[in-house]
């Protein structure tokens, strides 16, 4: 894993207008949504020198927090948020944890779902059975599939070969 370092050019950007604004210290302070990764988490890119740094926004606010300068995020090491908002960046919403912890909170709000009942799901277990029927006849791509289920190539190849939707 890599360290992450926050020097005062790290916390300019962070703390740029466009980014977010703090509210009140109960409340999310939200990312900007045109500023959002994959999957949904605030983060923001420093170019210099032809190289360009990525940064996960909720890490850099718990760094600048807790006063580090340098930190190695893991599995074992990682931000959690205690408010289950992905975009938050309020530091009294963040804390230290790891996979084990977040996953407990997931569980323990009520919003570890699998399969329909994750909140984020946009597929149905009949059409998942579909797309593996399709699949089977062997005149579809991942590719296809995905289109035809409004779902992406990766997403197709992952539901197909059951490492998501399992049985």
């Amino acid at each position: 894993m890599a360290i992450t370092v926050v020097n005062s050019l790290v916390i300019w950007h962070f703390k740029r207008p466009k980014n977010f604004k703090p509210g009140a210290p109960d409340e999310c302070w939200l990312w900007n949504e045109e500023y959002l990764d994959g999957y949904g988490y605030g983060h923001f890119c420093i170019k210099r020198n032809h190289k360009t740094q990525n940064y996960k926004a909720h890490q850099v606010a718990w760094m600048i927090a807790e006063g580090l300068t340098e930190f190695e995020f893991s599995a074992e090491n990682q931000v959690n948020h205690t408010c289950h908002v992905r975009r938050c960046v309020n530091d009294g919403h963040l804390k230290l944890g790891n996979v084990q912890s977040n996953k407990a909170d997931e569980v323990e709000a009520g919003r570890h779902g699998h399969g329909e009942t994750n909140p984020a799901a946009n597929l149905t277990v009949e059409l998942v059975e579909q797309m593996r029927e399709d699949w089977a006849t062997g005149l579809f791509t991942y590719t296809t599939i995905g289109e035809k289920y409004k779902t992406s190539r990766a997403n197709a190849w992952r539901i197909i070969n059951r490492k998501q939707w399992l049985d």
